[in-house]
């Protein structure tokens, strides 16, 4: 009895390291021309689902999947504050794909390292790729919901590789297609149905247009731990510094030389803006009520202007 017990007490405790280990990483790639994201190298990755949601809702047309029967009706086009990627304001993509990796098994890790080109997508030194969100727990499904009606989830590597060469669209409206795998057998080719479709992608665009690739993979979450704990670390680091940066000047980004562009605007910054705005409407009206009096105001006829002092002096 104390061993079956001593034995339950073993598997739960397993489990629980296992759950408490699971991660989802979704790495944002631009292929053509790009620009239309933009990444915040002061703010954390970490985030939540609504946070990605809001994200994808604020550069795509996104029709999520709706719970209650009714017929799905698109999401809002606003991003939640704080993030470390944002969208730009005049420059958005062709289209969009969020293509989904769902390694539900202990041994996602040893998986990946036959998958070359996933996991140069999960690495923060690939300069293809514009920025990553992290999720802690097994959130595949839930952003997969989030990001289309339509998301069709495979077990079977040819249909999810037959998916991606069909789901790819010109009207900027998102789609998701997503492969579940428990084993190592299909994820080599896997990997290589995501390396043909970044090419393909990569190719149509011709650097004209711009094509946004959503990764999204669900793993045991220690290849990436490392690099979360050095950047929570750098941004700790930081201090008050961050702070001011993100309250005063919002969310926003670096351009190519170096200076700091702000997409959003703050509560002071807007009420500042109105002040100055409205201040100055008020100078210009009193100017030109004070110019206008000056040129119109009723003038005497004995003063010097119509010269009629010079006349009674001349006589």
């Amino acid at each position: 009895m104390t061993r079956s017990m001593l034995g339950a007490a073993a598997v739960l405790a397993a489990a629980l390291v296992v759950g408490a280990d699971a991660a989802t990483t979704v790495a944002v790639m631009e292929l053509g021309k790009g620009g239309v994201a933009h990444a915040i190298p002061s703010q954390s990755s970490r985030t939540t689902v609504s946070g990605v949601a809001s994200f994808w809702n604020a550069m795509h047309t996104v029709i999520p999947k709706s719970n209650s029967g009714r017929r799905p009706a698109k999401a809002p086009r606003r991003q939640d504050s704080g993030m470390n990627l944002v969208p730009d304001l005049f420059s958005s993509p062709k289209g969009g794909l969020v293509v989904g990796i769902l390694l539900n098994t202990e041994d996602a890790d040893a998986m990946l390292t036959s998958m070359p080109t996933i996991s140069k997508l999960l690495s923060s030194n690939d300069d293809s790729i514009t920025g990553h969100f992290d999720l802690e727990g097994d959130q595949g499904m839930k952003l997969l919901n989030k990001a289309s009606a339509k998301n069709v989830l495979h077990h079977d590597v040819a249909s999810f590789g037959s998916a991606l060469k069909t789901s790819s669209n010109s009207k900027n409206q998102l789609e998701a297609v997503a492969l579940v795998l428990k084993d190592e057998a299909g994820a080599a080719e896997a990997d290589a149905q995501v390396a043909n479709l970044i090419k393909s992608l990569k190719e149509a665009s011709d650097g004209k247009d711009t094509f946004v690739l959503h990764v999204v993979v669900q793993h045991q979450g220690s290849s990436r731990r490392q690099l979360e704990d050095q950047d929570q670390n750098e941004n700790d680091d930081q201090g008050n510094d961050n702070g001011y940066s993100s309250g005063y000047y919002s969310a926003g980004y670096y351009n190519s030389d170096d200076v700091w562009v702000s997409t959003y605007r703050t509560i002071f910054q807007i009420q500042y803006f109105n002040v100055v705005l409205w201040t100055s409407i008020g100078l210009s009206v009193v100017l030109m009520y004070a110019t206008y009096l000056m040129l119109y105001m009723p003038l005497m006829t004995d003063t010097l202007l119509f010269g009629e002092s010079a006349k009674m002096v001349s006589e």
